[in-house]
Formats: structure tokens, C-alpha cells, sequence
């Protein structure tokens, strides 16, 4: 691609107008998936969701659904773990799931040695020591190693504060601060 085709690109994909949801903090540079995302929220907006009549597991789509009923009804092969009775689709997912109860960590950092059930835990792990941060915010350039912490920073700038204290009205942008909260409370 050439520099002026790549200039006209960032002029017309990523410096239009950003629209942040002030639920979520996501930010969107299309109204329209930005008002179809703030629906998502909305109690009044009425979105199809199919849940599991045995189990309670909520879907978004019909397809997902469908595929987790046919575990149910045994017309995908099912694995159980012998451990917890968890059911999986798959062998290796019950490899993996079984870890969690052996303590098993087959993916280990090169560079510390600390090991990992699942290789996207390390991936993020070796962030630390690249120090990658490829998660940044739209609204200050302050940059993350992880999607949720984007996320979480993100209500600084929305004024989200989703985890509201029972006792005094007090609301937190995380739960984790809402508990301290607590804690000192009963100090």
C-alpha cells in the first residue's frame, strides 16, 4: 500500500468521530454498531437470546445454542472429567480442563520459567518481560498488556462505576475496589 493510500485510510477509518459507550467504555468509530452495541445494555432493548432449558447457558445466537444442545442430546461426542463430572466437547478440552485439577502447566515462559494451563495465559504473561502493551485507549494513548484492563481503565473516562456498595451508595469501578471499601469499612 502506498504512503498516500495509507494516509487516506487513516484519515477516513480513524480519526472520525468516536462514539464510547458509558456503560462499557468500548469505543466505536461507526454509529450505527455503536448504537446497536448500546442497546445490548438498554433494559427496555429486547435482544433474542436462547438459553438452555437443562443446564441455564444463555446464547446470543441460534447457532451456539444449537451446538450446545446437541451435547445434550448426545449427538456430539461428549468427555467427561472424572475428577468433577464436567462435560467437554473434545479431548483435548478435557486434557486441559483436567490440569485444573492436577496443577499441570505444560506451557512455560522462556524467559522465567513459569508454567501455564492454556498458551494465551502465557502470552500475555510474556508481556512482562517484552513489555508489549497492545492494548491502547482512544482517549488518552495510555496503553495495556491486556483487553480487560483496557476495559477497566476505560470507565475513568466514562464515569462508569458498575459495582455500587449496599451499605452507603458508594459505587467502584471495580469489584476489587468495592471489597476494600468494605474492608476498610469494618476496619
Amino acid at each position: 500500500m502506498s504512503r498516500d493510500a495509507l494516509d487516506s485510510h487513516e484519515k477516513i477509518q480513524h480519526q472520525g468521530e468516536r462514539y464510547i459507550c458509558k456503560h462499557c467504555g468500548k469505543v466505536y468509530l461507526n454509529k450505527q454498531c455503536f448504537t446497536k452495541h448500546c442497546n445490548s445494555h438498554d433494559s427496555n432493548h429486547i435482544e433474542k437470546v436462547f438459553t438452555c432449558q437443562m443446564c441455564s447457558v444463555v446464547f446470543r445466537s441460534y447457532a451456539g445454542y444449537s451446538r450446545h444442545m446437541k451435547g445434550h442430546n448426545g449427538q456430539l461426542p461428549s468427555y467427561v472429567c472424572d475428577v468433577c463430572g464436567k462435560r467437554v466437547l473434545t479431548p483435548a478440552g478435557l486434557r486441559y480442563h483436567k490440569q485444573t485439577h492436577t496443577g499441570e502447566r505444560n506451557f512455560l515462559c522462556g524467559t522465567c520459567g513459569k508454567g501455564f494451563i492454556y498458551r494465551q495465559e502465557l502470552d500475555v504473561h510474556t508481556r512482562v518481560h517484552t513489555k508489549e502493551r497492545p492494548f491502547q485507549c482512544l482517549m488518552c494513548s495510555k496503553r495495556f498488556t491486556q483487553k480487560s484492563s483496557l476495559n477497566i481503565h476505560m470507565r475513568y473516562h466514562t464515569g462508569d462505576r458498575p459495582y455500587g456498595c449496599e451499605l452507603c451508595s458508594k459505587k467502584f469501578i471495580t469489584n476489587t475496589l468495592l471489597k476494600d471499601h468494605k474492608c476498610k469499612a469494618k476496619g
